[in-house]
C-alpha cells in the first residue's frame, strides 16, 4: 500500500482501474437501504 502514496496524496489511478464487482453492488444497496430508511424515518416522525 506504501506504493500507491504519492508525495501530492492517494494515486486514484489504482480505484479507476478496478472492475465493478459483486461486494461493490451489495455496498451500493446496503447504503441506498439505509438512506431510504432513514429519509422515511425522517418523513414519518414529521407528518406523523
Amino acid at each position: 500500500m506504501a506504493s500507491e502514496k504519492t508525495t501530492q496524496g492517494f494515486n486514484f489511478n489504482v480505484m479507476d482501474a478496478e472492475k465493478v464487482q459483486l461486494y461493490h453492488l451489495k455496498a451500493v444497496a446496503i447504503a441506498g437501504t439505509g438512506f431510504f430508511t432513514d429519509a422515511y424515518d425522517l418523513f414519518c416522525d414529521f407528518w406523523c
